[in-house]
């Protein structure tokens, strides 16, 4: 039996399993939630704020207990959080694997603050770390902000 006057069985589902292949390839290899940039500029907005409750949800662990250590200083009878908007001068990331290591220029209305973070990629998309620096992290934000 000859089939090749016969048109071919259902092309239009090779084409649709085609396609979706093809975009589940792509969505895959989409960056998960808000880039490290976004993350840290929420974070500093509410540190900046007082709103700690809400910076908490965007750190790691260790990040959390880092702002609730600063709790009373950031509420201390002497002072209260500072409600103005911060202007921020500059945010570089540098990305190496699931770790951002990001340099900041704040003006907060008072002075001009420099600032180094270290973000963690995790599965709930990345988180401010506040893990002490080690040399290599150190040098690595030294290096971002000559640039």
């Amino acid at each position: 039996m000859d089939h090749t006057d016969q048109a071919p069985r259902h092309p239009f589902r090779w084409w649709l399993a085609t396609v979706a292949l093809l975009g589940f390839g792509i969505a895959g290899c989409a960056p998960q939630g808000p880039a490290p940039e976004t993350v840290l500029e929420d974070y500093l907005e509410f540190v900046y704020q007082g709103k700690i409750v809400e910076a908490q949800a965007l750190c790691t662990p260790a990040g959390k207990q880092h702002l609730e250590a600063l709790r009373g200083v950031i509420f201390s009878s002497e002072s209260s959080p500072d409600t103005n908007q911060i202007e921020i001068i500059s945010l570089v990331c540098e990305v190496e694997a699931d770790t951002a290591f990001c340099t900041t220029r704040i003006d907060d209305g008072y002075a001009k603050i420099n600032g180094q973070y270290a973000l963690l990629r995790t599965d709930e998309g990345w988180q401010v770390d506040q893990r002490p620096l080690d040399g290599q992290v150190r040098r690595r934000m030294e290096r971002a902000e000559e640039e």
